[in-house]
């Protein structure tokens, strides 16, 4: 009797959630997303106490609004969840093949596709997992230092709603990138046999993006690992009014209207519909049995 892709996914998400790591990285993310969200608070507190002290004159102590803190929070544990979904898919399949035990995974009556989609499967779980335990700290942090509120700077220039709008748009592009990086970390998962080579090349991938974006600027739009944070820059400086009346994406002042925003939504998706796919059928089509 051949298994089904539900006994599959059961199978892959058993093994994914035995790890050691499993638990530490979600404590960890959710740890960075509340502390995250509560730090400008604490720091604008120490700058008050330093102003009295210091005799500067009257100390101003007024809370931001609630959408900054948790952009600040969330952001941080976009951050970790796009590291820890990099390394345990990187190890997923060449962790296994090193180890030998891809091959006993592949002697039972399964189709090569449905495991490479179970396992895909299990990791998207973990993303998820990571990112919205993450956002929900942040959340929770921000509502505990600052009301949410719509932005005002002299005048009001965006409501609560619209605000909260933008944190879901903000929301589906950090999901887009971090499946994107899922995708191509578990494509040179595929590539390798060796799981601290797929390691180094995923983590390296990320760092040279990274650089890439810090160095040239106008490369952000164009670097979709860059999605995972960045709308959440673009967030906070808009709860902030420094972008009215209608937010920069990116810093990039042209990603305004309805095509760059399909833009912005396709790339990351784009990028990781295409190493899915390729990583599938390599995973199919190669020989890990000799």
């Amino acid at each position: 009797m051949r298994i089904g892709i539900r006994q599959a996914l059961a199978g892959e998400w058993f093994r994914l959630r035995r790890k050691s790591s499993f638990i530490i990285s979600i404590l960890v993310t959710i740890c960075a997303g509340f502390l995250g969200a509560i730090a400008p608070r604490i720091e604008q507190k120490i700058a008050k106490i330093q102003q009295q002290v210091g005799g500067g004159g009257p100390a101003t102590d007024s809370a931001l609004n609630g959408f900054v803190y948790f952009a600040s929070g969330a952001k941080g544990a976009a951050i970790l969840t796009g590291l820890f979904i990099s390394l345990a898919a990187a190890a997923a399949i060449a962790g296994e093949a090193s180890s030998g035990t891809l091959r006993i995974a592949l002697a039972r009556p399964i189709a090569r596709g449905k495991l490479y989609f179970a396992k895909f499967l299990a990791l998207a779980a973990y993303l998820e997992i990571l990112l919205l335990s993450g956002a929900a700290a942040s959340f929770a942090g921000s509502a505990a230092v600052a009301d949410f509120g719509p932005a005002v700077k002299i005048i009001t220039i965006s409501s609560t709603a619209e605000l909260a709008i933008y944190v879901l748009f903000a929301m589906i592009l950090c999901h887009l990138a971090l499946f994107g990086i899922l995708g191509f970390s578990f494509f040179v998962s595929v590539l390798s046999r060796n799981a601290a080579a797929a390691n180094a090349v995923s983590i390296g991938f990320l760092l040279l993006c990274a650089l890439l974006t810090f160095v040239f600027e106008f490369s952000r739009p164009w670097v979709f690992p860059n999605y995972t944070a960045a709308p959440f820059d673009t967030l906070r400086e808009f709860a902030l009014g420094h972008n009215a009346p209608r937010p920069t994406w990116f810093g990039i002042y042209t990603l305004q209207d309805w095509a760059d925003i399909t833009f912005a939504i396709s790339l990351p998706a784009s990028a990781a519909l295409l190493f899915f796919s390729a990583g599938a059928r390599i995973f199919i089509k190669k020989d890990w049995l000799s």
